[in-house]
C-alpha cells in the first residue's frame, strides 16, 4: 500500500483541525464565542475530511495494492502510473480521482478495477451510492459486496461523490454530464463505448435522471429503488436503447407508488422494462445487499434484462 508524504502530511493536517474542532466545541459551551465562534462550518467539513480519510486508510487494509494519490490528484493525467502497479495474482486495485472541470466545482470519483488490464478493455458499472452520495459513502462502496462481484466478472467500478455537501446528482451533479462521461472514456480501457449505470435510493434516481438526459451514452439504468425527478417521463422514450431494470420494496412508502408510475409510462412508450417487487422488504432491499444479491444485480447487467430485445417482465419475489 502506497499513500505517499503528501497524504501522509494532509492526514496529519486533518488530525490538528481535528483537535482545533474539539477546542471550538468546548469554547462553545463555556461561552467563548469570540475567537472560536467562526468555526462550525469548518469543522463540519474537517470531520466528513476526517471519515474518508479514515475510509481511505481501511480501503488499504482492505486491498493491500491500493494507491490513493494526493499531490497529483487534481490532474487525471497522474493516474497512468497506477495501473502498472498491480503485481501478477494481486486483488482489485482502487483508485481516488480528482476532475477538474472549467466552471465547475472539483468531482471526486472512486475507481475499482481488476489488477490485470485486457488489452480488449472492460465494461464500466457507475454506481450513484444513495443518502447524500458524500465522499466517505462513496469510499465505503468500494468494500460492498457489488463492487467486489462487478471487478470479479471483469468490469471497472467507478462511484462519484456528489460535489456539493449534502446533494446529490439529482441536483448540481447533473452539471459535470456528459463531461464525467467523457472524461471516463478518454480514460478508462473501456471494451463498450456506453456506461451501465445503477443506483440505490437517491442514487436510482441519479441513475435515471442522468440516464434519461443522455441516454447515448448509457447501456443499462438499474435501480433499486429508484424514480424520475419532477415527473419528468417525456424523457423516457429517449431510453431506446437502453436496458432498464428497477426493484422496488413491497413496503417502501416513499418510493413504490413513483417506481410503479416510470414502469408504467416506460411501457407506455413501448420500452420493454423488467420490474420486479420483492415481497415484505421496505426502502432497502436486504436480499440485494447480500452476495447473491450482487451476483443477481451483475447477472442483469450481463444478460442484457430489460433491453429493447427484451419481453417485459413483471415479478414479485
Amino acid at each position: 500500500m502506497r499513500f505517499g508524504e503528501a497524504w501522509a502530511l494532509s492526514f496529519l493536517r486533518i488530525i490538528v483541525s481535528a483537535l482545533l474542532c474539539f477546542r471550538y466545541e468546548q469554547a462553545t459551551l463555556s461561552g467563548e464565542n469570540n475567537l472560536w465562534g467562526g468555526m462550525r462550518r469548518d469543522c463540519n467539513k474537517i470531520r466528513a475530511s476526517l471519515a474518508t480519510a479514515m475510509a481511505a486508510w481501511a480501503l488499504g487494509l482492505v486491498f493491500p495494492g491500493a494507491f490513493f494519490p494526493a499531490a497529483a490528484a487534481q490532474q487525471p493525467e497522474a493516474q497512468d502510473a497506477a495501473p502498472g502497479a498491480a503485481q501478477d495474482g494481486a486483488g482489485p486495485i482502487a483508485h481516488r480521482v480528482v476532475f477538474s472541470f472549467d466552471g465547475l466545482d472539483d468531482l471526486t470519483v472512486y475507481i475499482l478495477r481488476p489488477a490485470e488490464l485486457e488489452p480488449a478493455g472492460h465494461k464500466v458499472l457507475l454506481y450513484f451510492v444513495g443518502g447524500g452520495q458524500e465522499d466517505r459513502d462513496v469510499a465505503s462502496m468500494l468494500t460492498s459486496n457489488l463492487a467486489r462481484e462487478a471487478v470479479k466478472r471483469g468490469f471497472i467500478f467507478v462511484s462519484p461523490v456528489a460535489p456539493c455537501y449534502s446533494c446529490t446528482f439529482v441536483a448540481r451533479g447533473e452539471d459535470h454530464f456528459p463531461a464525467l462521461f467523457e472524461t471516463l472514456a478518454a480514460r478508462l480501457p473501456m471494451s463498450e463505448e456506453r456506461f451501465h449505470l445503477m443506483g440505490f435510493s437517491n442514487g436510482g434516481r441519479s441513475s435515471l435522471h442522468i440516464g434519461t438526459r443522455h441516454p447515448e451514452w448509457v447501456a443499462s439504468i438499474t435501480t433499486y429503488p429508484g424514480y424520475l425527478r419532477n415527473g419528468k417521463y417525456e424523457l423516457l422514450s429517449g431510453l431506446n436503447k437502453t436496458c432498464v431494470v428497477m426493484y422496488v420494496g413491497e413496503k417502501d412508502a416513499s418510493f413504490l407508488a413513483r417506481h410503479k408510475t416510470v414502469v408504467r409510462r416506460l411501457k407506455k412508450a413501448g420500452h420493454p422494462v423488467y420490474a420486479k417487487t420483492y415481497r415484505r422488504e421496505g426502502h432497502k432491499i436486504d436480499p440485494l445487499w447480500e452476495q447473491s444479491g450482487a451476483e443477481l444485480l451483475m447477472d442483469g447487467v450481463e444478460n442484457g434484462l430489460g433491453c429493447p430485445a427484451e419481453e417485459t417482465a413483471d415479478a414479485a419475489e
